[in-house]
């Protein structure tokens, strides 16, 4: 995954979204853990953020994975 694609978990994006409903994966995934909690999340809720914005800062074993 590029550094500007980032998990997000379902607490996450209500605080950032409110009751707006997100697009999600539908494969079933491994946990990983949100970029910008750092809580572990099956959520397939993935935006684009700043690393410079975000807990992870763009790195992380499914960052250099899918990259």
């Amino acid at each position: 995954m590029s550094q500007w694609n980032h998990a997000m978990c379902d607490p996450c994006w209500e605080k950032k979204q409110g009751p707006r409903k997100p697009v999600r994966l539908t494969l079933e995934m491994k946990p990983l853990l949100c970029c910008f909690c750092g809580e572990p999340t099956q959520s397939g809720i993935f935006v684009r953020a700043n690393p410079k914005t975000v807990k992870c800062r763009g790195k992380g074993k499914y960052h250099e994975e899918w990259s």
